[in-house]
């Protein structure tokens, strides 16, 4: 209600009377909305005359927030990933726009985003505001094992071990002690085991080249002879005969422990292997008690191997689309100058906070800030072949 009507009155005796259509009375008129005004003038001898006018206003002020959409069907490439962007539209009230994002960043459109929700306030050139729906980044669900233990997972799906036709290797001292072979036996590697048995003492550890104790019955001749029906509880170093199919009633063959106990590998009567009875498997470390979270896997000292391979989904190859958004080089030197690392790169505090950084991760960042380093390299060599012809131009002159 900021509008005004400013009324000269031509001719006639004064003094005047006014009537307008909305009720006023004096000569001008200020505070009005948008709309139709008619005015009604009397002067001393009771001669009348009208005017009228309409005031027009700016139009509603709309925001629209369009979020970049992945080939994989989410706004941000990948777990726990930052290369999400939003695209922010306003149109209506009277430009030009100042912009404040609820997380305090001012500018219009946004690059360089996690998965969370995202709101903008808008202010036009008459101080009025107008605040967007909210916009939600989506990611997808994390693909990898944690250290602390795994929630959700699918057997069958999700497992430890191969799934060509070579074998699991379990090493310590980066040694082979053990080794489960693609038709599934079993192989201990130390020869020192060869043709010794192998049983679970009364504190649950599994022990080799000791004579079983009397009480266990001896080892049948025949598969399904009339023995213990608990079962032979040795295991041979050399290997293991079990009946195929099972014999009725018998049950298949088991490595471990039926009560709430760790398995414990030893060699040379030292502990190094355990397996937890949360599932946690730890190589030269003990696995840290508690349920499993993130991962389930813990080697010490670290891994020896020719080749590792990981899976990034999706490629970094979408820089070069042409829909990518670039960011400029002037918001580049922005962010750097801002954030002291380089877009789509974790931070020294992040890197910190989170113990480490997943290989899949950091080498799918490294590889997009790599294309996008490319882009603006050839971006540069444009802008030097045409400072190259303007000079050209200039010296022909």
């Amino acid at each position: 209600m900021d509008g005004s009507i400013d009324m000269t009155v031509l001719n006639g005796t004064a003094p005047y009377t006014y009537a307008w259509s909305n009720g006023k009375t004096t000569e001008d008129v200020t505070a009005l909305v948008a709309g139709y005004y008619r005015v009604t003038v009397t002067d001393s001898q009771g001669e009348t005359g009208e005017g009228e006018m309409t005031l027009h206003g700016p139009s509603k002020m709309l925001i629209s927030l369009t979020a970049f959409e992945y080939p994989n069907q989410y706004n941000v490439s990948c777990n726990q990933c930052y290369n999400g962007s939003i695209d922010a539209e306003v149109t209506g009230a009277v430009a030009p726009y100042t912009y404040l994002w609820t997380d305090g960043t001012s500018t219009q459109d946004r690059y360089v985003l996690g998965a969370k929700d995202y709101i903008l306030n808008v202010t036009d050139a008459n101080g009025c505001l107008t605040r967007s729906e909210t916009t939600t980044l989506r990611e997808p669900d994390r693909n990898d094992w944690t250290m602390s233990g795994n929630s959700g997972s699918l057997p069958g799906l999700h497992y430890f071990g191969t799934n060509d036709q070579k074998d699991l290797i379990l090493k310590t001292h980066s040694v082979e002690r053990l080794r489960i072979m693609s038709d599934g036996d079993l192989k201990f590697s130390d020869i020192s085991l060869k043709g010794s048995a192998l049983y679970i003492d009364s504190m649950g550890v599994l022990k080799s080249g000791a004579p079983p104790p009397p009480s266990f019955p001896p080892q049948p001749m025949s598969p399904c002879a009339n023995w213990n029906p608990a079962g032979y509880p040795y295991w041979r170093s050399d290997g293991n005969y079990f009946q195929h199919p099972l014999c009725q009633g018998e049950v298949g063959p088991l490595l471990g422990t039926r009560s709430p106990h760790d398995l414990v590998f030893i060699t040379e009567d030292q502990e190094q292997m355990w397996l937890t009875v949360e599932g946690k498997l730890g190589i030269g470390i003990v696995p840290p008690s508690g349920p499993i979270q993130d991962f389930r896997l813990y080697v010490e000292d670290g891994i020896v191997t020719r080749e590792v391979k990981v899976q990034i989904t999706p490629f970094q190859d979408f820089v070069f689309e042409d829909d990518y958004e670039l960011m400029s080089l002037e918001e580049l030197q922005v962010y750097i100058d801002e954030h002291g690392h380089l877009p789509g790169i974790m931070s020294a505090e992040e890197v910190e906070a989170n113990g480490g950084v997943g290989i899949a991760d950091l080498q799918g960042r490294m590889l997009q800030t790599i294309e996008e380093q490319a882009l603006y390299i050839l971006q540069l060599k444009e802008m030097m072949q045409s400072l190259e012809m303007r000079i050209s131009e200039l010296e022909l002159k």
